[in-house]
């Protein structure tokens, strides 16, 4: 199975898997996916990337991540990213599921707007957030 995180800013990425006690280092190609193979057996498995964040809020620390592009996770293990292999193949999501809404542009950043919830008073006040 082949294990993969568009990570191009980072020094070092480990696969930590249900699989094994021990942590799999990944390797960075020249676009900046990082990347590891892993034999595995048919069944179902767990997993996460190990990093070291690079986010002002938790720099340096070093966290487990959830795979962006999983289709299936584990609320019963931290989140975890899961997949399921069967005669060798990834069947996390059936071949025939009937994907939706892939054509749906989403807004850009400065597009969005943010608004404080749970503040009281003000001009906006009851104006349909909870609060």
């Amino acid at each position: 199975m082949d294990f993969k995180l568009f990570a191009p800013h980072l020094d070092k990425v480990e696969l930590v898997g249900s699989w094994s006690d021990a942590p799999i280092t990944m390797h960075k190609d020249q676009s900046g996916t990082w990347r590891a193979e892993v034999d595995l057996p048919d069944g179902q498995y767990s997993y996460k990337f190990r990093l070291k964040s690079l986010s002002p809020f938790m720099e340096g620390r070093v966290v487990e991540v959830t795979d962006p592009q999983a289709r299936r996770i584990d609320p019963q293990n931290s989140e975890a990213s899961v997949i399921v292999l069967r005669d060798g193949q990834d069947r996390t999501t059936a071949p025939d599921y009937p994907w939706q809404h892939d054509q749906v542009p989403l807004p850009q950043d400065d597009e969005l707007v943010i608004r404080p919830g749970g503040e009281r008073g003000g001009a906006d006040a009851g104006a349909g957030f909870p609060g």
